[in-house]
């Protein structure tokens, strides 16, 4: 059970996938990703995994529109807050596939988590697939 709702992986992911009007990326890297949370059943870990999943993103975000407006004087400290964010992002990953098994955890090792583009590339698009999650979830709350 994540957030309250009894739902298989497959079923929250199709859930998301149309909350977010088929926009997710890795939908069977996050289908995967429940699964092995839901296993784990590291739920408070979870939600804290997608909230900075949405914070990343939003840090990403600031960052381009930064980069327009020279004037902006924060852009160190966005920068800053980005880098310690994604080592906390990885670190959440990490532990929340510690708990599976070895090939699950070495297949998201190097598909996501490991120091190349395509996994920088890999990891971004699942972190957006993570904060459409967290966007579902906030959702359910407000209705």
């Amino acid at each position: 059970m994540i957030h309250g709702l009894e739902l298989n992986p497959r079923e929250l992911v199709k859930r998301v996938d149309e909350f977010s009007n088929f926009q997710l990326q890795k939908r069977d890297d996050l289908q995967r990703f429940f699964a092995i949370s839901m296993e784990g059943k590291n739920y408070k870990l979870f939600e804290e995994t997608i909230f900075t999943a949405k914070y990343v993103l939003g840090l990403m975000r600031a960052m381009k529109k930064g980069a327009s407006f020279p004037e902006i004087e924060s852009l160190e400290h966005v920068k800053k807050d980005l880098t310690e964010n994604m080592e906390k992002i990885s670190g959440q990953i990490r532990e929340l596939i510690s708990s599976a098994s070895e090939i699950d955890n070495n297949y998201f090792e190097e598909k996501f988590l490991k120091l190349d583009a395509d996994s920088f590339l890999n990891l971004n698009k699942l972190l957006e697939d993570l904060e459409w999650t967290k966007k579902y979830f906030n959702d359910l709350k407000r209705n």
